[in-house]
């Protein structure tokens, strides 16, 4: 099985390079239908990266999924053990509801992700000592960075 860290390396520079190419997203990798756990995680990381892109000042994807429907597809993932790629998503739909002037979205996902502050600790110390700093460093980016954005939302 592929890791959900591996997905999302992946998958992020694939949306990047379909949005560039002009490319839709075809219909299948967001669809609802098996939503296995690996699947969903899929769906959540392609549909934020959708989210991301639009209105870049590139083409824009003809059927990207609504904030609410991205919403919905990352809430309906279980991260268990993949605590910082979450915060990083709800972090990165934050945002882009934020650029949407939705600010009820934003807020919505900022809280989502600062409810994960809680979990930091226990999520850096899987990860060994030797990457324990580093880890707790992007875990407090990501944290500065959604309470700004939960801030302007307000």
């Amino acid at each position: 099985a592929v890791s959900t860290e591996q997905q999302w390396a992946l998958l992020r520079p694939w949306v990047h390079c379909m949005q560039l190419l002009q490319q839709p997203i075809p219909a299948k990798t967001l669809g609802q239908e098996s939503l296995a756990a690996e699947k969903s995680h899929c769906k959540a990381i392609v549909a934020v990266e959708m989210a991301r892109s639009t209105g870049n000042g590139t083409w824009d994807f003809p059927s990207c999924p609504t904030l609410q429907e991205t919403f919905s597809l990352l809430s309906g993932c279980v991260w268990e053990g993949e605590e910082l790629i979450e915060l990083e998503l709800w972090t990165h739909l934050s945002s882009s509801a934020l650029k949407q002037h939705s600010y009820e979205m934003a807020c919505s996902c900022a809280e989502k992700a600062l409810n994960l502050k809680d979990v930091r600790e226990l999520a850096t110390a899987k990860k060994g000592v030797k990457d324990k700093r580093s880890c707790t460093k992007v875990w407090d980016e990501y944290l500065s960075l959604v309470s700004s954005l939960h801030g302007q939302s307000m």
